[in-house]
Formats: C-alpha cells, structure tokens, sequence
C-alpha cells in the first residue's frame, strides 16, 4: 500500500477560495479607509488559517484527515474597527516627520493591533476599542509619558480633538501595566520607567 506524503492533505483551491472571501471583504467594506485597501488585499493570506480535521479512522494509503482552510472572521472584525484610528495615527506621525506614505505605518499598526489582539483573546481579556488605540499610538511613539501620548492622541483628528485627557490615558496605561485576565493570571502589557514613560511590553 502506498503511504501518503501528507496525511492531511486538503482539498486543491480550497485556500484560494478563502483568500478570495477576504478580499472580498475589504473590497466591499465600508469601514476600512480605501487608502489602505490595496495594501490589507495583498496580505489576504494572512488572514487565513488551516485547520486538521480528524476523520477518526484510517484511510487506503494513510490518510488521517483533511486539512481546511477557514478564514479569521475575527480579526477582519478588529481590521474593520481599527482601520481608521490606523491611519489617522499613521497620517500624524508621519505628517509630523516629513515622511511620504502613513499607509504602510498604518496597515505595520494594524498587525500589531491584530497580534495584541490575539495574545489577549488568548488570554480571555476583554478591551475596549479606545485601549487598542491607546496600545497602537504607544507602540509608535513610545517610551513616552502620559501628556505626550495624550497630545498626540488629541492631534489624530479621528479621534476628535480635544477629547482625550491626561488622567483617562493615564488610567488606560495603568490598567495595562497590570491587566487581570479571566484565568486569574496578571499581564503586564505595559511597563513604567522611574522617569514616568511608558512602552508596549511584548506586543
């Protein structure tokens, strides 16, 4: 009997068929900044998984299972909410540097929005959609202290100016420097210098 080279194989253009429902769905979104469109399509595949399913018996040449592809509706979720403070941090940051094009930086905050989202829905955390613009505007311009992240959260005019006070960013920060999660554990997302600035810790 010829044994399989993959015991889970998957079914051909099944994953092409995911990747393409992604596409679809920043196409078509009226959330996402079309800016930064073309650049979320060419990283489709990142929103796609594989996932090994068991067929619980043995098949003629090995085979165990299949492998599916199935496509991380969460985190096109988080995309869609986090897009436009995305870029409205990205156009600030950039504008204040003399610097070309924010939708690279904005889609680079994205993912680093996405990979903070993950460790905490891996850790049963909830958060806000204003933490993740806190965490996002602290991952671009951090170590910073609290007025700085505050002023330039005001500028990110998506944000509405003015809006922001100092002891609301402060308090966001500090529930990150020791945030409790559902399985009774303590991250610290976020760490403190004796000098008052903050940064992203790990994420």
């Amino acid at each position: 009997m010829e044994i399989m080279d993959d015991p889970y194989p998957e079914t051909p253009g099944q994953r092409d068929d995911e990747v393409a429902k992604v596409v679809a769905f920043f196409q078509s979104s009226s959330e996402i900044p079309a800016d930064l469109k073309p650049e979320l399509i060419k990283k489709a595949s990142a929103f796609v998984e594989s996932h090994t399913v068991q067929s619980g018996h043995h098949h003629y040449g090995g085979q165990l299972g299949w492998t599916r592809w199935i496509v991380r509706n969460d985190q096109l979720n988080l995309v869609s909410s986090l897009a436009p403070g995305a870029i409205g941090i990205a156009t600030y940051a950039t504008a204040a540097a003399s610097a070309a094009n924010p939708v690279v930086l904005a889609v680079t905050l994205l993912f680093s929005g996405l990979a903070i989202g993950t460790r905490l829905k891996d850790k049963a955390a909830i958060v806000e959609a204003e933490d993740y613009h806190v965490l996002m505007t602290l991952k671009q311009i951090g170590p910073t202290t609290p007025i700085a992240l505050t002023n330039f959260l005001n500028g990110v005019k998506i944000f509405g100016a003015g809006q922001w006070k100092e002891e609301r960013v402060l308090g966001i920060l500090r529930k990150f420097k020791a945030f409790a999660v559902r399985d009774g554990s303590v991250e610290e997302f976020v760490k403190e210098t004796a000098d008052g600035r903050f940064s992203t810790n790990g994420i």
